[in-house]
């Protein structure tokens, strides 16, 4: 066995030592798994913005039928438990 401070720093060897991996792992597996995830939103978005296109560049047949969807959305009223007598 060794005498003091070195002796210390030999004995906490072994935990110093696990700090150390999970210091350098956690930020890594994290990085990892947060990847995936923006991944999934982008590919997520990038279907909303083709979408998008599409109803912006639309011809005029979609832009009658959003104007009657409009329209009949004031005239549709949900029917829930609180709207019955």
């Amino acid at each position: 066995m060794l005498p003091g401070v070195i002796g210390l720093a030999a004995s906490l060897y072994p935990a110093l030592s696990l700090y150390a991996v999970a210091y350098v792992a956690v930020p890594a597996v994290r990085y990892v798994l947060l990847g995936k995830s923006n991944a999934q939103i982008e590919e997520r978005n990038s279907a909303r913005r083709v979408w998008r296109d599409a109803l912006r560049s639309g011809g005029a047949g979609l832009k009658k039928k959003l104007g009657s969807a409009r329209q009949r959305s004031g005239k549709v009223r949900a029917n829930n438990r609180s709207n019955r007598a």
